[in-house]
């Protein structure tokens, strides 16, 4: 046990006094009497106290009175605690003044800039697209204005026509096969394919639109596939709608009559337009003949890579 001579107060541990930070002695072993006799006292710097003279108050501040050098500017711990923590509570005070402060400074929050892109985005992709479903062929003679468009409808034909196999095979055989395992095959490889079918197509409308007819950029060209694919679109949809209701024969006609139109009538309507309006040297006729002819060798060898890395290649190994 330990005593505080300023105060009175005693305490088991610790050098200075929690209530006053005067210096503690300790209680030596009981006398006769049974009481504590307290050690010898000691002074303001551990000095010991002589007899007869007074142990020093704390408590006492004269003119000449200096604190205990112990905790942050003499001060005792317990009294410099308490400082401490009403300056973290004016410290958190001004902080949330501050921030409120600027809050309201800044007004309401500001949208994000990617999410804006976005919807302006799509509201201009639908104003494109009921546009262009009303006047298709008015998109010749606009360049590569509406390339972003088109690029983005090419994509939602590839992913549409995805889904709906994925449907027609959920639908159909949902009950023999896993279709959750299978779903990135028939999904994702359909997508994929159509869009590399669209990239024959561009490739081919390229070479002969530079090669034999007008001068087109293939932006040009793609703007040009995707507004006109935008009633393949449409069909892709119903075709996706009738597989979901189990009516195979009617969406088994919509999802073909869409596929041929992007492969064979809307490419060939293309370059008919283009050979017409800015012909070369090369009469348009054997202009159309040629695109013909380097759309079914590249369409084959798509075919053909396609087939030997998915189909062919199972069969092979099973025979």
């Amino acid at each position: 046990m330990k005593n505080c001579f300023a105060c009175g107060n005693v305490q088991d541990a610790g050098n200075f006094c929690a209530k006053c930070g005067g210096t503690l002695t300790e209680v030596s072993a009981t006398n006769d009497g049974g009481a504590p006799t307290p050690s010898q006292p000691t002074g303001q710097f551990g000095q010991p106290v002589q007899p007869g003279q007074p142990a020093p108050n704390f408590q006492q501040q004269g003119p000449n009175y200096q604190q205990p050098p112990f905790g942050q500017q003499g001060q005792p711990f317990g009294q410099q605690q308490f400082q401490q923590h009403d300056q973290g509570q004016q410290y958190q005070q001004q902080q949330y003044q501050q921030q409120y402060q600027q809050y309201q400074q800044a007004g309401p929050a500001q949208p994000n800039v990617h999410v804006e892109r976005v919807k302006d985005q799509s509201k201009m992709f639908f104003n494109f697209f009921t546009t262009y479903l009303k006047q298709p062929s008015s998109i010749f003679g606009t360049g590569e204005r509406q390339f972003t468009n088109g690029l983005i409808s090419i994509i939602a034909y590839a992913l549409l026509i995805g889904l709906s196999l994925f449907i027609f095979v959920s639908t159909a055989f949902g009950g023999f096969i896993d279709t959750g395992a299978v779903f990135f095959n028939v999904f994702g490889g359909s997508a994929i394919f159509i869009i590399a079918i669209f990239a024959v197509i561009v490739l081919s409308l390229f070479i002969v639109a530079k090669g034999f007819g007008p001068d087109t950029s293939w932006k040009e060209i793609i703007s040009l596939l995707g507004t006109l694919s935008i009633p393949s679109i449409i069909l892709s949809i119903l075709s996706m709608l009738l597989f979901i209701v189990k009516s195979y024969d009617f969406g088994y006609w919509m999802f073909l009559i869409s596929l041929l139109l992007v492969i064979s009538a809307i490419p060939l309507y293309i370059i008919t337009r283009l050979l017409t309006m800015r012909s070369k040297s090369l009469d348009s006729f054997y202009a159309y003949l040629v695109y013909i002819v380097i759309f079914s060798v590249l369409f084959y060898v798509l075919i053909t890579v396609v087939w030997n890395n998915t189909a062919g290649k199972f069969i092979g190994g099973y025979w």
